[in-house]
């Protein structure tokens, strides 16, 4: 499974035998009508590109907060000091972090 991969639910259940649920899924073809709304709504919010920010942000999203804390970093770091907007680029990242530390 990688992420950003899509899948139909078609069957869950409990098994009392292994006292779990199980969960049979399928791949979605990335061309089905159905997904066509969501795979333009995702192309828009990130504007056709993905930078450590934006996956930063995704991650956030999903709940997974120490690799977001990760990407924010690596968007900071990655920031040039001639960079026109280093103060606002900076800024961004920081108040990630600090959105993770109250998380």
């Amino acid at each position: 499974m990688m992420m950003g991969t899509i899948y139909e639910i078609n069957k869950v259940y409990y098994e009392a035998d292994i006292e779990g649920w199980i969960i049979k899924i399928s791949l979605c073809d990335e061309n089905d009508f159905l997904l066509k709304d969501l795979n333009d709504s995702i192309k828009y919010e990130n504007k056709e590109t993905t930078d450590f920010i934006t996956l930063a942000d995704l991650f956030v999203k999903i709940g997974e907060y120490d690799i977001a804390k990760v990407y924010y970093n690596k968007y900071k770091d990655q920031i040039s000091n001639d960079d026109d907007n280093y103060r606002d680029k900076t800024k961004r990242a920081y108040n990630g972090l600090l959105e993770l530390c109250d998380i």
